[in-house]
């Protein structure tokens, strides 16, 4: 169950609180939003992603995460996975897409997720480890485009069991990111 609470009503910006509970009312998330009304005004402009330097290493566990059943279900795919760095791609298809035919945003958060734990992994390697991801900030910058995307993520931080993993998402056609954030995750050894 996920209830929001508008919080707050200005002329341009709503701030929104969301809480998460299962079906017996357990609390399992808390989500805070800020939403910016266009109200007619020009799309902003998005930078491009720099990218990364172009390796192609999946690594042993990246050809296993798209065997995974939500993985999968999206069509995610990792194409590098190495030294604390990760790229990932989500093609464009039904199941990722919006009610106007764009990438709906639970597929840009799930693909933005995927991409940090991806460069924690990448970071400390395979093993048999419990791993979760307790904490994500995400900036969607655009609304999500008709088309395939690609995601890289970076390993900026490590404290023990936490990783702190920058990532951006970033249109395939033309290199522009539409989504960002930092994913915390912790893998338990």
């Amino acid at each position: 169950m996920a209830r929001a609470t508008l919080l707050r009503e200005g002329k341009q910006l709503c701030f929104v609180a969301v809480e998460v509970a299962t079906g017996a009312g357990k609390p399992i998330a808390h989500a805070s939003s800020v939403v910016r009304a266009r109200l007619s005004a020009p799309a902003a402009e998005l930078h491009r992603c720099a990218g990364d330097d172009g390796a192609s290493d999946p690594g042993r566990m990246g050809p296993l995460i798209g065997q995974l059943p939500f993985v999968a279900g999206r069509g995610i795919s990792v194409e590098h996975m190495m030294g604390g760095r990760s790229r990932l791609r989500m093609p464009q298809r039904a199941e990722n897409a919006d009610a106007s035919g764009g990438v709906h945003e639970g597929a840009l958060l799930a693909l933005l997720d995927t991409t940090g734990a991806m460069a924690a992994w990448a970071e400390t390697g395979p093993g048999r480890f419990k791993a979760s991801t307790p904490a994500m900030q995400a900036q969607i910058l655009a609304p999500g485009p008709k088309g395939d995307l690609v995601a890289y993520g970076r390993t900026c931080q490590r404290d023990g069991e936490l990783l702190w993993s920058d990532a951006e998402i970033a249109t395939t056609a033309d290199g522009r990111v539409i989504a960002r954030g930092t994913v915390v995750y912790r893998i338990v050894t």
